[in-house]
């Protein structure tokens, strides 16, 4: 007989299975607990707060360390830096004596004497070290100085110090030595600057930070990579990949060693005679090596066999795993594997490797211009009050139209890329300025160079059409003899 009880019962279990099946397919698994991977801490806070002064200190410690002493790191940092910092002036002035004056201004300026407060480092340089500086400390202060000159300010100098400040500046409106108004979204106000103990104090002080001067927001620029809409201090380019470079360095490191000890190879001889230990007999001494004198000869019984002893150093496996950590380690600078490994790809695949970089370095690229663009501008308003530009019309900065642009790349194939930037301009397609900006040029400035050698060989009686024949030196030097 079939009670109540024997339906409920297996309905029940039913049901709850089908209520723990819809429990599972709720809300996302990323936020689940299980065995298989560390679960999420939960803990929300601001990109600032996710590191105490000394962890942060930690940070900047391992990323300097790594790009000073791995070989690849510092690679990376430089062909980053090629991409992402290198420019060269461009004045756009309709009146030419005008745009000579203002590139003369600005081959004055960028000079280490006329540019680095300390007198160190030229405008050039000092943007690549710039960018150098955010990718491997976060950030770096750039301080614009009433002379003109600039002073630029490594990321651990900008800190609360130890003790707080000597004005009696609350240390809870300051982060990370960036005090702002929380009343205003966290806008920053000032910048404390400290200066760092000197190596030759032998001292406690060594090491230590103190105290030297606030700056003001509207005199200097906090030049960092931020990937936060809150946060306040920059985070390093690298820091993601600081202990995979670690990983590598290391690991060649013990592979180093591991082949030297391999090449005081050894050899080993087996024998099955039971001889005893400790006596030495006749035939013992035919086993008695010294490679330093030449080959050996070994007369070995039917018992014996010798074999010398090695390893397969470093092995396939490091080999691959140091690849693939590479290009990992790569990625935090967005560098494709093939930049690196040159032989890696093919011209198609390196070229789809560089469009995608210069997209991805299009960023980075223009944070750098705009802060050019802005150094520049501040000089400029200087130089037009002590009159440098005084009996050229100019009256305000807006009068000196200018920009910065970026070292283009050369051609992977000069043939295949001119014939299709050839066709993409008489298809409309694109523009012989773009065209040239693209790989670093001017139109205009090279519009003027070319009317200039025309204007030179007319004036020689020689052809301006360019064949290859016309530009061979011996033609010209058979027309002049």
């Amino acid at each position: 007989m079939i009670t109540l009880a024997d339906i409920s019962r297996p309905v029940a279990r039913a049901a709850t299975a089908v209520k723990a099946g819809a429990r599972s397919f709720l809300g996302y698994d990323a936020t689940k607990s299980t065995h298989r991977r560390k679960a999420p801490s939960g803990v929300l806070r601001s990109e600032d707060q996710e590191q105490t002064p000394s962890e942060r200190a930690k940070l900047l410690s391992g990323s300097r360390d790594i790009a000073r002493n791995f070989g690849i790191a510092g690679w990376a940092l430089r062909k980053h830096m090629d991409y992402v910092s290198t420019f060269h002036f461009q004045p756009k002035c309709k009146d030419k004596r005008l745009n000579e004056r203002l590139k003369s201004f600005v081959d004055w300026w960028g000079r280490p004497e006329n540019f680095d407060v300390a007198g160190r480092h030229s405008l050039r340089r000092s943007i690549r070290m710039l960018e150098r500086a955010r990718s491997v400390d976060g950030d770096q202060l750039v301080v614009k100085i009433a002379s003109g000159k600039v002073q630029f300010v490594e990321g651990d100098r900008v800190r609360t110090p130890y003790g707080g400040f000597p004005d009696g500046t609350p240390v809870t409106s300051v982060e990370h030595g960036v005090q702002c108004d929380w009343d205003q979204a966290g806008k920053a106000i000032r910048y404390a600057v400290c200066r760092r103990g000197r190596s030759n104090d032998f001292s406690t002080n060594a090491g230590s930070f103190f105290f030297e001067r606030w700056v003001p927001t509207e005199n200097a620029t906090l030049h960092g990579y931020f990937d936060r809409i809150d946060q306040i201090r920059g985070v390093a380019l690298m820091a993601p990949t600081i202990n995979v470079f670690r990983d590598v360095y290391e690991g060649a490191d013990y592979a180093l060693a591991k082949m030297k000890v391999n090449q005081l190879f050894g050899l080993a001889i087996y024998r099955d005679k039971a001889d005893m230990l400790g006596t030495k007999t006749e035939e013992e001494d035919r086993f008695v090596v010294d490679f330093g004198k030449g080959p050996q000869f070994f007369d070995l019984d039917k018992e014996d066999k010798a074999e010398f002893l090695e390893s397969q150093s470093p092995s396939d496996q490091f080999q691959s795993f140091a690849a693939t950590s590479i290009a990992m380690a790569l990625k935090a600078f967005d560098i494709p594997y093939s930049f690196y490994a040159e032989n890696f790809t093919n011209f198609s695949g390196q070229r789809q490797a560089w469009i995608q970089y210069d997209l991805s370095a299009y960023d980075k690229r223009e944070e750098n211009r705009i802060l050019l663009i802005n150094l520049l501008r501040w000089r400029l308003a200087i130089a037009i009050a002590d009159g440098y530009f005084d009996g050229y019309g100019v009256t305000s900065v807006d009068d000196l139209p200018f920009d910065w642009m970026n070292a283009g790349i050369p051609w992977i194939n000069p043939l295949q890329e001119v014939q299709a930037d050839t066709q993409a301009v008489a298809s409309a397609f694109t523009s012989r300025q773009r065209v040239c900006r693209s790989a670093g040029d001017d139109f205009f400035a090279i519009a003027d160079e070319i009317k200039e050698e025309n204007d030179y060989l007319l004036s020689l009686g020689l052809p301006t059409t360019v064949t290859p024949a016309n530009v061979q030196i011996t033609e010209v030097a058979g027309h002049a003899a």
